[in-house]
Parts: structure tokens; sequence; C-alpha cells
């Protein structure tokens, strides 16, 4: 089944869209399993699309230096505007939890300094934790271009089974986060290559058992990642590695193949698809001022502000912002220029 480009567009906008969701389910303090289920697959996902969307006749003949540009402007830029304004609300909300004068400007330093480290922890990043994914995505994408500068697929894939392995002695030997997570783009290239040769091979065209597929896909993947101790990407928590790819392979590809078949017109979820960074840099300051405001109602005080509820005034908010942030870049089209 060929589609054109809008609608290629459009499906993997829904896909992404449908897993930014899941992501704010899993940082809402929804129930463990729950919470276990999406993080067994969602940041693999983002990394799967990445390769898939990867254009690599276009990075081959633009070269590295245009591919550094671009992925800077792309990642970094917004990586840091938005980590930086994050800096800036996250004031308040230290004031609130007491914090003032020399203590105020010595948490605030701090931050800063774990601003540039890229340490996804939100006890050094000031509420942009799911911010860490863009100079990690950085590094992967100059990793990625020159393994498709190598021509033979079998050297290729002997280079990610050495990431992966290389990646898991990091982790056994190095107990630090490092900086821009350069140990987790080793494993974020894997899964670049892995959505690569998902679209090289047009797999989603090819299935022709669509209900068959998915729900041999699903039951796989969740088994998968019910048998596998908990997976956190950004900790470079992997448990069972084997586990770990095979419920991240299945469960997106089938995320995928649904969204490419069935849902590809989802205007909302597309909407949300298109903004993700918005999502990501905004989802823990939106849980931090709305849990002090629900806390701070009297009629509310009484009522558990339970996962579900803050993940609908998640979806809201971000959904709020990300409509001001295109009215802005009505008024100020240079703003445009900034990937966000």
């Amino acid at each position: 089944m060929e589609k054109d480009k809008s609608e290629r567009l459009s499906y993997i906008d829904v896909a992404r869209g449908f897993v930014i969701i899941l992501m704010l389910i899993g940082h809402a303090n929804a129930p463990v399993p729950l919470v276990k289920a999406i993080f067994g697959f969602h940041m693999p996902f983002f990394f799967i699309l990445s390769g898939f969307l990867y254009n690599k006749e276009k990075w081959s003949k633009l070269g590295f230096k245009n591919l550094i540009v671009t992925k800077f402007k792309s990642y970094i830029v917004p990586y840091f505007i938005l980590a930086f304004f994050n800096l800036l609300i996250n004031i308040p909300l230290e004031q609130i939890r007491g914090l003032s004068g020399q203590e105020l400007f010595n948490s605030t330093i701090n931050h800063l300094q774990w601003i540039f480290y890229s340490w996804g922890s939100i006890d050094k990043m000031p509420n942009c934790t799911p911010l860490w994914f863009l100079p990690c995505m950085f590094i992967c994408c100059i990793c990625f271009y020159f393994l498709n500068k190598i021509k033979s697929a079998g050297i290729q894939t002997a280079i990610c089974l050495l990431s992966v392995i290389l990646d898991y002695i990091l982790y056994l030997t190095v107990k630090i986060q490092l900086p821009w997570h350069i140990n987790i783009a080793l494993i974020g290239t894997v899964f670049m290559f892995i959505g690569l040769k998902i679209k090289e091979n047009n797999t989603l065209e090819k299935i022709n058992h669509g209900i068959s597929f998915v729900v041999s896909m699903v039951a796989l993947g969740a088994f998968c990642i019910i048998t596998n101790p908990r997976v956190d990407l950004c900790n470079n928590t992997l448990n069972n590695t084997f586990l770990t790819f095979l419920g991240s392979i299945t469960v997106s590809s089938a995320i995928l193949f649904i969204c490419y078949k069935y849902v590809n017109n989802f205007k909302f979820l597309s909407f949300l698809g298109k903004n993700t960074i918005i999502i990501m840099a905004l989802n823990y300051a939106v849980n931090s001022y709305s849990n002090h405001i629900w806390s701070s109602i009297p009629v509310l005080q009484n009522i558990s502000y339970c996962w579900w509820i803050m993940t609908i005034v998640d979806i809201l908010a971000c959904s709020g912002f990300i409509l001001l942030w295109c009215k802005l870049k009505k008024f100020f089209p240079v703003l445009k220029h900034l990937h966000i």
C-alpha cells in the first residue's frame, strides 16, 4: 500500500503523539505495573523512530559538516533554550519550598551546571529531566552518520553488537551518568539502526495480516517487558538486554503499524506528535505547579491528585503552551528558526 509524503508524516506524528502521552502517564505517579510497561519501550521507540526518519542519502550527499550544523540547531539550541526557561520558572517553586537568598542562589547555580552536563535527574536538572534526550540524540546522529558510511551490513551489525557490549561494560564500571548521555547514545544508535532497517525493508508496507501482526507483536513485547525487570534508558538500566531490545522492537513496530494502517489521521495525536519537544520540556514543570495549586485549593485538599487527573492536566496545559507558542511564531517569524 503506497503512502504519499503527507500521509507518511501524518502517521508518524500520530505515533509520536501517542507515545508522548504514554510518557506523560509514566511521569504522573501511575501504578507501578503501568509505568514499567511504558518504560519498557517508550524511549527506545523515539530512537527507533529517529532512525526510521533518517535520510541516509541526503546526509551522505550533504556531508558531516552540514549534519552537525543542522542537528545542532534541531537538538542543542532548543535544549538550552528550554532548559534555561525551566531554570527561570523553577525559581518560584524553590521559593515555595522555602529556599531564599544564598540557598536559592546556590541551588540555581547547581542546576545550571547540570544543564550543561545534561544529567537526566530531577534533583539535578530543574523540572526538565526529559530534555536529556536532545543532547543524547545529537550524539546518536553523529555516530549514526559514520555507521552509515560503512557499506557492509555485516560490519554495521557487528559494530552495533559491540556498541551494546561497550554500553554494558560502562554500566558495570562507570557509576555516574556520562556528559550528554554519551553511553546511552551507543544504545540509541543501535535502535536508530533498527528503525532505518524497518524503513529500508518496507516492513510496514509488506504486512498482509495486520490484526495478527499487531496481536503477536504486542503479546511478545508484553511478555518481554513483564519478564524483564524495569527498564530505564535515561539511567542506562537495561537489565536483560535481549528482552529490552526484543520488547522495544516488537511494541514499537506494532504502534507504527497501527498508526500507519488504521489511525493515520488522528488530528489531536498528530498535533501532539509535532510538538513533542515542548511537551518534554514542560511536563515536569506542569506537574510541579499543578501539584502545588491542587494542594492549595481547600476543596481539593481531601481529594487525591491521582495519576490520570495529572495526565489530563498535563495534556491540557501542554496543549495550551503549544498553541501559545504557535501564536508567538506568527507574530514573531524569527522564532520559527528555533526548531521548537
